[in-house]
Formats: C-alpha cells, structure tokens, sequence
C-alpha cells in the first residue's frame, strides 16, 4: 500500500484465502487513517451484520488497548458510526446479500474498507458506494478485499485491477498463513 500510494495508486483489491487474518489486519488500518487524517469521511462495508460487529468489536478493542497518549477519543460508537474527537468519522455498512440499492448514498468518502465483496448481492448499489467516493482527495485510500467465490461481482473488479494503471492487485495466498 505505502508503495502504491507513492505511485498515485489508491485503490488495491486483495485476494485473499480464507482465515488469513487480512480482514483483521485491515480494521487496524482503518482506525490508524481515521486518527492519522482529521476529518476523515470513511465507510466500513461488510457483506453481514455478524461481521459487522465483529469488526465493531475488534475496533473497539483496539482503541481501547492503545495507550492513552496514542488515543484518539470518541463522541460516539455504535452500531452504525465511530465518530472521532479530531472530526474522522467512519460509517458501518452493510452491503448485504440481496439487493438493498442503499449502499452509499448520500455519502462523500475518501476512505473505504469494504470487505467480503464476492458475496455482495447488488451491484447497482455497490455502483452506488463508487459513486460516493473522493477522486481528488490526497489521503484517499480505498481498500478492496474478498475471498474468491466464482465469477461474480468480485471476479470482475479483481480482474480490472490486474490490468490497470490506477488500481493494484494483490493476490494472498494460503501458503502466507
């Protein structure tokens, strides 16, 4: 990612094995942007409401474990939103498995983890959360990352990514583990 970014890249899409830890390692990422970029708008999208929260766990449990002259305090944290004292904000989503169409609107973003997109079940609101993302902001990072399910939504992007200029790809196998 550092590499990428002193390149002009902001997007990466990470192929991932299953049980690998990378949708752990990338919640410790989100929370670092938000404390390292005041007033960053971010989203948080996983494909369950299980998942969710326990991404919402992990990160809290991460903010706690800090010590305190590292930490960043929070307004609010709930289920739908980590809103940060230094005006970083990120939103939980769920993308779901069926068409829903809800998935960022009305959202201007210049940060976005989305996780599990091969079991995303509408594509026209995952057009939706592309739509509400930042192309000129300089901090904007924009993580993709899912485990392999078929020729789906995922396969596309990933497939895209792997020829591109402006997106990098990541393949991570099970033998990293």
């Amino acid at each position: 990612i550092e590499k990428g970014l002193k390149e002009d890249i902001h997007d990466f899409f990470f192929l991932k094995a299953r049980q690998l830890g990378i949708s752990t390692l990338f919640w410790a990422l989100d929370l670092y942007w938000l404390f390292k970029h005041p007033g960053l708008r971010a989203t948080l999208v996983t494909h369950d409401d299980e998942t969710r929260e326990e991404a919402r766990a992990n990160i809290t449990g991460y903010i706690e474990g800090l010590p305190i002259p590292l930490k960043i305090p929070y307004r609010v944290h709930n289920r739908t939103m980590l809103d940060l004292r230094n005006r970083s904000r990120l939103s939980y989503q769920v993308a779901g498995t069926k068409k829903n169409g809800k998935l960022g609107r009305g959202r201007g973003l210049n940060y976005c983890h989305a996780t599990e997109i091969s079991s995303y079940g509408d594509e026209d609101a995952f057009d939706s959360l592309l739509a509400s993302l930042a192309e000129s902001y300089p901090d904007r990072l924009f993580i993709w990352e899912s485990t392999a399910r078929g020729f789906n939504l995922w396969f596309d992007l990933y497939e895209e990514a792997k020829h591109s200029i402006t997106q990098r790809a990541v393949f991570i196998g099970w033998w990293r583990n």
